[in-house]
């Protein structure tokens, strides 16, 4: 099982498959451990990252992953400080930690820029 953290905190857990569905096992056995693994797989890979503007947020799009049934980023907020967003496109909600890493839970868009975040995503990432 991996295990994500932000800040330190544990945020969620995954099995190494979902993991490397887009990550090399040689690459993933390496940032195991790390402390932040996508800064680890992209220091490695050599991707950098891709941040797109909605709204007050910035979303990092190098590192959206597959995380049952939904997609799953690190973002920052306008005070780039960062945190997780996750999106469903089936049901067209987005979800995000707060600021002690634990999910606030599951709502529907409320502004022109959520709507974008969703369609871009899902357009981008079909289920």
């Amino acid at each position: 099982m991996r295990v994500i953290t932000f800040a330190s905190i544990a945020l969620f857990t995954f099995s190494t498959p979902t993991a490397t569905a887009t990550v090399s096992k040689a690459t993933d056995e390496i940032c195991q451990g790390a402390i932040d693994y996508w800064t680890c797989v992209r220091g490695i890979d050599g991707t950098k990252s891709q941040l797109r503007s909605y709204g007050p947020i910035e979303v990092d799009w190098s590192v959206w992953r597959p995380m049952k049934g939904s997609y799953v980023a690190q973002s920052f907020n306008a005070a780039k400080k960062g945190f997780y967003l996750a999106v469903n496109c089936l049901k067209e909600k987005i979800n995000v930690t707060g600021k002690e890493g634990s999910w606030k839970g599951w709502s529907s868009p409320s502004k022109n820029f959520e709507v974008k975040l969703i369609k871009d995503v899902c357009n981008d990432f079909k289920p």
